[in-house]
Protein backbone atom coordinates (compact mmCIF):
# COMPACT_ATOMS: atom_id res chain seq x y z
CA UNK A 1 0.00 0.00 0.00
CA UNK A 2 1.40 3.37 -1.00
CA UNK A 3 1.55 6.12 1.56
CA UNK A 4 0.59 9.61 0.51
CA UNK A 5 0.34 13.16 1.72
CA UNK A 6 -2.82 15.25 1.62
CA UNK A 7 -1.41 17.04 -1.43
CA UNK A 8 -2.21 13.94 -3.50
CA UNK A 9 -5.94 14.04 -2.64
CA UNK A 10 -8.44 16.41 -4.22
CA UNK A 11 -12.16 17.04 -4.22
CA UNK A 12 -13.76 17.99 -7.49
CA UNK A 13 -17.08 19.79 -7.74
CA UNK A 14 -18.91 19.14 -11.02
CA UNK A 15 -15.56 18.06 -12.48
CA UNK A 16 -13.53 21.10 -11.33
CA UNK A 17 -11.37 21.34 -8.21
CA UNK A 18 -12.16 23.95 -5.59
CA UNK A 19 -9.52 26.65 -6.06
CA UNK A 20 -6.64 27.26 -3.61
CA UNK A 21 -7.67 24.56 -1.13
CA UNK A 22 -5.58 23.87 1.94
CA UNK A 23 -7.47 20.88 3.39
CA UNK A 24 -10.38 18.47 2.90
CA UNK A 25 -12.26 16.13 5.19
CA UNK A 26 -14.80 13.48 4.30
CA UNK A 27 -16.93 12.10 7.12
CA UNK A 28 -19.02 9.00 6.39
CA UNK A 29 -21.84 8.14 8.77
CA UNK A 30 -23.86 4.96 9.28
CA UNK A 31 -26.63 5.23 11.83
CA UNK A 32 -28.45 2.40 13.49
CA UNK A 33 -32.03 1.95 14.63
CA UNK A 34 -32.78 0.50 18.04
CA UNK A 35 -34.28 -2.99 17.72
CA UNK A 36 -34.13 -3.87 21.41
CA UNK A 37 -37.00 -5.60 23.15
CA UNK A 38 -37.66 -7.43 26.39
CA UNK A 39 -36.23 -10.49 24.62
CA UNK A 40 -32.83 -8.72 24.29
CA UNK A 41 -31.93 -9.66 27.90
CA UNK A 42 -30.85 -6.11 28.68
CA UNK A 43 -28.59 -5.82 25.64
CA UNK A 44 -29.06 -3.23 22.91
CA UNK A 45 -29.90 -4.71 19.53
CA UNK A 46 -29.57 -2.60 16.41
CA UNK A 47 -30.57 -2.60 12.79
CA UNK A 48 -28.65 -0.95 10.00
CA UNK A 49 -30.25 2.38 9.16
CA UNK A 50 -29.29 5.45 7.17
CA UNK A 51 -25.93 6.34 5.67
CA UNK A 52 -24.69 9.80 4.77
CA UNK A 53 -21.55 11.81 4.18
CA UNK A 54 -20.28 15.31 4.74
CA UNK A 55 -17.41 16.87 2.85
CA UNK A 56 -15.68 19.89 4.39
CA UNK A 57 -12.92 22.02 2.92
CA UNK A 58 -10.75 25.03 3.68
CA UNK A 59 -9.37 27.28 0.99
CA UNK A 60 -7.45 30.49 0.50
CA UNK A 61 -9.70 33.31 -0.71
CA UNK A 62 -8.51 34.15 -4.24
CA UNK A 63 -10.98 35.89 -6.54
CA UNK A 64 -8.94 34.71 -9.53
CA UNK A 65 -10.36 31.23 -8.85
CA UNK A 66 -13.83 32.59 -9.73
CA UNK A 67 -12.66 33.70 -13.17
CA UNK A 68 -10.74 30.47 -13.88
CA UNK A 69 -13.02 28.10 -15.83
CA UNK A 70 -11.04 25.09 -14.51
CA UNK A 71 -11.71 25.86 -10.82
CA UNK A 72 -14.59 26.59 -8.44
CA UNK A 73 -14.03 29.74 -6.40
CA UNK A 74 -15.82 31.34 -3.45
CA UNK A 75 -18.34 33.31 -5.52
CA UNK A 76 -18.96 30.32 -7.84
CA UNK A 77 -19.86 28.16 -4.85
CA UNK A 78 -22.04 30.84 -3.21
CA UNK A 79 -23.95 31.52 -6.44
CA UNK A 80 -24.44 27.90 -7.45
CA UNK A 81 -24.67 26.21 -4.07
CA UNK A 82 -26.42 28.68 -1.79
CA UNK A 83 -28.28 31.14 -4.01
CA UNK A 84 -29.35 28.62 -6.69
CA UNK A 85 -29.56 25.59 -4.36
CA UNK A 86 -27.71 23.41 -6.88
CA UNK A 87 -26.79 19.79 -6.30
CA UNK A 88 -23.09 19.19 -7.01
CA UNK A 89 -21.37 16.03 -8.21
CA UNK A 90 -18.41 15.49 -5.85
CA UNK A 91 -15.41 13.19 -6.23
CA UNK A 92 -12.95 12.60 -3.37
CA UNK A 93 -9.64 10.87 -4.11
CA UNK A 94 -6.66 11.11 -6.40
CA UNK A 95 -6.46 11.75 -10.12
CA UNK A 96 -4.38 8.61 -10.72
CA UNK A 97 -5.77 6.03 -13.15
CA UNK A 98 -6.61 2.82 -11.31
CA UNK A 99 -7.09 4.46 -7.89
CA UNK A 100 -10.41 4.06 -6.11
CA UNK A 101 -12.28 7.29 -5.38
CA UNK A 102 -15.55 8.12 -3.64
CA UNK A 103 -18.23 9.94 -5.58
CA UNK A 104 -21.73 11.21 -4.94
CA UNK A 105 -24.08 14.17 -5.12
CA UNK A 106 -24.24 16.81 -2.41
CA UNK A 107 -25.69 20.15 -1.42
CA UNK A 108 -23.47 22.98 -0.22
CA UNK A 109 -24.95 23.47 3.25
CA UNK A 110 -22.66 26.21 4.49
CA UNK A 111 -19.84 28.49 3.42
CA UNK A 112 -18.03 31.15 5.43
CA UNK A 113 -15.07 33.44 5.01
CA UNK A 114 -12.53 34.84 7.43
CA UNK A 115 -10.50 38.00 6.79
CA UNK A 116 -8.23 38.74 9.78
CA UNK A 117 -6.22 41.98 9.80
CA UNK A 118 -2.88 41.56 8.00
CA UNK A 119 -3.41 37.82 7.62
CA UNK A 120 -4.40 35.52 4.77
CA UNK A 121 -8.12 35.54 3.98
CA UNK A 122 -9.68 32.09 3.85
CA UNK A 123 -13.04 30.43 3.38
CA UNK A 124 -14.47 27.08 4.32
CA UNK A 125 -17.53 25.11 3.40
CA UNK A 126 -19.52 21.97 4.03
CA UNK A 127 -21.31 19.71 1.58
CA UNK A 128 -23.97 17.20 2.72
CA UNK A 129 -24.61 14.13 0.60
CA UNK A 130 -27.92 13.42 -1.08
CA UNK A 131 -28.27 9.86 -2.32
CA UNK A 132 -25.64 7.13 -2.37
CA UNK A 133 -21.88 7.54 -2.10
CA UNK A 134 -20.13 5.00 -4.33
CA UNK A 135 -16.56 3.76 -4.68
CA UNK A 136 -15.36 3.71 -8.28
CA UNK A 137 -12.02 3.16 -10.00
CA UNK A 138 -10.52 6.10 -11.92
CA UNK A 139 -10.17 5.32 -15.60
Amino acid sequence: MAKMTGTTLIVTVDGDPIGSTTSFTIDLQHTTADASSRDSAGWVESLSSRRSATFTFESLLDYADDTNAAKKGFHDLVAEGILNRSVFALVFGTVETGDTVLQGNAFLTGISTSAPDEETSTYSGTFASTGAITAVVNS
